[in-house]
């Protein structure tokens, strides 16, 4: 009971005090990156973003307009993308809902990059995966460990360049070859429409 005694009066002069928003952020771990956000509708907001990739709230974006220091949530469904150093997100549709992933290769198939945030019984954290995603919208999502079959799977993907199939099978590229998969099919594509 002393200690609430004490404790009382700490706690009533500190929320007094005079404490900007910037010393909450910084001792919360909150950081905003400049950066812009093109919304479905085609408007275009500068400012501060807000977008912590990888932990509990990975589904949400806060855009803070610079001007009037007003912070607004948007979801993916709202948003065409966005961009923060250099790097630019798009909604993409996985399982029963919308979330944002890291362009990483901007081609005929792509290649996204995404964190989420997994609990499971034993243990929680931050997951990454890769997706492919071939210009039909037909994608891939590969995991980056040892127990994923990515010759079996990749293979299968991949299966409608028979040449590149069999290389990924026969263990050529592992999964360690990802973007080098991605420019021999985007090279495959480019002459296949070529002769077309």
């Amino acid at each position: 009971m002393k200690k609430l005694y004490i404790l009382l009066p700490i706690f009533i002069v500190f929320c007094h005090l005079p404490v900007k928003a910037q010393f909450f952020n910084k001792l919360l771990g909150i950081h905003y990156q400049n950066g812009y956000v093109v919304l479905k509708n085609g408007d275009t907001l500068k400012g501060k973003i807000l977008f912590n990739n990888g932990y509990e709230n990975y589904q949400f974006l806060e855009f803070k307009d610079s001007l009037k220091n007003k912070a607004t949530t948007y979801q993916p469904q709202e948003v065409r993308f966005f961009s923060i150093d250099s790097l630019d997100f798009y909604p993409k549709k996985w399982g029963n809902r919308s979330v944002f992933m890291c362009l990483l290769l901007n081609d005929s198939l792509k290649v996204f990059l995404y964190r989420y945030y997994m609990t499971s019984g034993n243990r929680s954290g931050t997951e990454t995966s890769y997706f492919f995603e071939k210009p039909s919208r037909e994608f891939l999502q590969v995991f980056w460990n040892q127990s994923y079959p990515f010759q079996l799977k990749a293979a299968e993907f991949f299966s409608d360049c028979p040449e590149l199939s069999e290389k990924i099978r026969n263990g050529k590229y592992t999964i360690d070859d990802l973007f080098l998969v991605a420019k021999e099919y985007n090279k495959w594509l480019r002459t296949r429409q070529s002769t077309k």
